[in-house]
């Protein structure tokens, strides 16, 4: 059954991504070595799951240098498939993805760019999340993939915020906010703990091409950063977030 699985899963991989990119994904999700490409090839591939949101820059600051490498993000990218099976195929990628990279996201500061889908939260609400989320939106589009792939108790935990000119009258918790409010920013807390905060960059052609819109911003789970006013980083913006939103 296990190797059904997996072979479903590889097929809906490349079906989505490519046939050696998808070969090549669930390769580094299993953090195998791959001597089947050179070292052109692996770069091209990297770059072209980068522009599939199936991977991301990570720019790790060291004391005496800098340096940016790819990481595989979850399958988060499958989310938005309506088929037969793809809840299963995506709880076996999620599960190796959790295996392979346990603390990836957890007491860590990452500086983060990906492209295409903005589904990260919506794996670290799955696995992570324990009280609450705060999700800051630029719209309901993805409000229903929470709907669907979260428990009706964890659904309930969820607080969704979106510009007033994008929502498609979705119902359910929404919070409809001043477009000036929201603006380009999309930002995330995880029962106080965890931050993402990004900003969005769509290209000219972004409502024909959306593949091509990139975020760019930082995923915090740890506090590095000190402020004057003697509160965490991710406490303070979170702060900051239910102050403008007037959320208790």
């Amino acid at each position: 059954m296990k190797d059904l699985l997996q072979m479903a899963a590889v097929q809906k991989l490349c079906e989505f991504l490519g046939y050696d990119e998808g070969k090549f994904y669930f390769a580094l999700l299993n953090r195998k070595e791959i001597h089947d490409y050179s070292h052109s090839k692996s770069y091209r591939l990297l770059k072209s799951l980068y522009d599939l949101g199936a991977v991301a820059k990570v720019r790790d600051v060291k004391k005496e240098r800098e340096f940016s490498s790819y990481v595989p993000l979850p399958p988060t990218f499958l989310y938005n498939l309506k088929e037969t099976a793809i809840k299963e195929i995506i709880t076996y990628l999620e599960k190796i993805y959790l295996k392979n990279f346990p603390a990836l996201f957890l007491n860590n500061y990452l500086e983060l760019s990906f492209s295409y889908g903005f589904q990260l939260p919506l794996f670290l609400i799955r696995h992570y999340m324990k009280q609450y989320a705060i999700i800051v939106f630029g719209s309901d589009d993805d409000y229903s993939l929470y709907e669907t792939y979260l428990s009706p108790e964890n659904f309930k935990k969820i607080t969704y915020i979106c510009r007033k000119d994008y929502a498609h009258g979705v119902k359910g918790k929404i919070i409809a906010a001043e477009p000036c409010l929201v603006g380009g920013r999309r930002v995330v807390i995880i029962d106080g703990i965890i931050l993402l905060d990004f900003l969005r960059f769509p290209k000219e052609d972004a409502a024909k091409n959306p593949r091509g819109t990139r975020y760019y911003g930082y995923l915090l789970s740890k506090d590095l950063i000190e402020n004057p006013r003697k509160l965490g980083h991710v406490k303070r913006v979170e702060q900051e977030i239910r102050e403008l939103f007037h959320l208790h």
